[in-house]
């Protein structure tokens, strides 16, 4: 096995591992940093903002630095940096194929980790992106989430279908903690758009979107089918919030003489078991409509789905 590979490894095992710790003055940032030709550089303006940046180990395609806040220069990080060989790259214009970078407290106390692993297939429409803060990484006023994880793939670059059967998947999931560890939100969306031949509006799509805790936004209610689900957000305790999901699926098919095969099904459901109304769970099922807009569905017109999970799919 590789060293860039062992090391990818054992810095995301790390990061799983990691408890957390005590407060810090501030944290560094990711991404402030360029590659020349596999020549990494977080000197001056490329250095995190508030920080100076000391360069400890370089190679191609890699960099480990010093990185101390100039407010309080006892407040000191190691940053490790890994790229592929002879890349270039601004992370703003000009992303990365690959990219993984992570911070470790120096003070021997402070137990945790920021790391972001990062992919960018152009050719195969391919991105990916995993993000993880624990311990004194989420010990600021402003803590960031603990985990981020996007990804995305696509066979259609020009979203005309004009290749046959298209395809695009998307992943995102961000989970909150506190500095003792509590989830405190969760919010996670996956979608899935399929094109059916070239030219033709034949096409499936899913998606599920789920949230809770400090990342369920508002309380509010969906009725489908007759019957009526809500949930409340605990703005004082987000852990306390409820966790809501929301699954759509949709069909349009045309098989030719035998007319066309359309359908829809959309449910809203209370996982916490924590209604007021009667139902924790409520759907709709359509054969002659599949347009989230309109009866019998109504994503937008008449309920709080929109404002709590965002635009119908």
């Amino acid at each position: 096995m590789s060293v860039r590979n062992t090391i990818k490894i054992i810095t995301l095992a790390g990061a799983a591992a990691m408890l957390p710790g005590v407060a810090s003055a501030a944290n560094p940032t990711f991404g402030d940093w360029t590659a020349t030709g596999g020549t990494i550089s977080n000197a001056g303006a490329n250095c995190p903002t508030g920080f100076t940046c000391e360069t400890i180990n370089s190679g191609d395609g890699f960099l480990q630095a010093n990185v101390t806040e100039d407010a309080d220069p006892t407040n000191v990080f190691v940053q490790t940096i890994i790229t592929d060989s002879g890349a270039s790259c601004d992370n703003t214009s000009t992303f990365c194929a690959f990219t993984d970078e992570n911070f470790v407290k120096t003070d021997g106390t402070s137990n945790g980790i920021a790391a972001k692993q990062s992919s960018n297939d152009t050719a195969l429409n391919f991105n990916s992106s995993v993000e993880i803060n624990t311990g004194w990484a989420l010990t600021v006023a402003s803590p960031p989430p603990s985990v981020v994880i996007n990804q995305g793939l696509s066979d259609d670059p020009d979203g005309t279908a004009s290749n046959g059967d298209e395809f695009t998947t998307t992943f995102n999931l961000q989970v909150n903690l506190d500095s003792g560890g509590t989830q405190t939100g969760k919010s996670m969306d996956i979608a899935q758009d399929v094109g059916l031949g070239a030219g033709t509006t034949d096409n499936q799509g899913f998606a599920v979107r789920e949230r809770s805790g400090d990342l369920l936004g508002a309380s509010g209610s969906s009725t489908l089918g007759g019957n009526t689900v809500d949930w409340a957000q605990d703005v004082g305790t987000p852990a306390n919030s409820d966790d809501v999901m929301v699954t759509w699926i949709s069909q349009d098919v045309d098989i030719g003489g035998a007319g066309s095969s359309l359908f829809a099904f959309q449910s809203v459901e209370n996982k916490s078991g924590t209604s007021s109304t009667p139902d924790n769970l409520v759907s709709d099922f359509s054969t002659t409509a599949n347009d989230p807009t309109l009866p019998p569905f109504d994503w937008d017109t008449s309920s709080d789905v929109d404002a709590t999970f965002g635009a119908a799919p």
